[in-house]
């Protein structure tokens, strides 16, 4: 009898972890669904004042103005991108970025596609994903300026534009 005692007592214990980890694993579901039906996105973009060293670990820029030769360190969370599964269950994602740099009368000074590639390559479906891309600007002349970034998901026919505007001091 006490052996049956302390296996209930065991169970009804553990029936409200079991019930939060059902709970999860239902929001985990939802979340995923969600993610494929939405378009991909660039939910946030930036430049910094350093490279990031993960997701939501940024230290942004006080403004936009650069120093003539100065990189524009730019951070971006990208959402809704698309999956592949290789032979060995690894699932991989990849994004690749056009870029044009244009004065503010649209006249292009720079363009260039497939400026920036990143793969990444998990065991499982990561979501919290960053992009940390260096950009120099050469001898980019003192004015104001904007960066256009067009956003390539490598597993489907999807895109995503996003702008971030800069000055360069004279």
């Amino acid at each position: 009898m006490k052996f049956v005692l302390l296996v209930s007592t065991a169970l009804l214990a553990a029936a409200p972890a079991v019930r939060a980890q059902d709970a999860l694993a239902t929001a985990g579901d939802a979340y995923a669904a969600a993610w494929d039906a939405e378009p991909l996105t660039i939910q946030f973009a930036t430049l910094l004042r350093e490279p990031a060293t993960g997701y939501g670990l940024y230290n942004p820029r006080a403004d936009n103005v650069l120093k003539p030769g100065e990189h524009a360190l730019i951070y971006i969370e990208p959402v809704g991108f698309g999956y592949k599964v290789d032979a060995n269950s690894f699932t991989i994602f990849g994004l690749t970025v056009d870029l044009s740099i244009a004065k503010p009368d649209g006249t292009v000074v720079f363009s260039q596609n497939n400026w920036a590639h990143l793969e990444w390559i998990s065991r499982i479906r990561i979501h919290e994903v960053i992009m940390n891309m260096d950009l120099g600007l050469g001898p980019l002349p003192a004015g104001d300026y904007m960066l256009n970034f067009l956003v390539h998901d490598e597993n489907s026919t999807e895109t995503a534009p996003f702008n971030l505007s800069i000055k360069i001091s004279g």
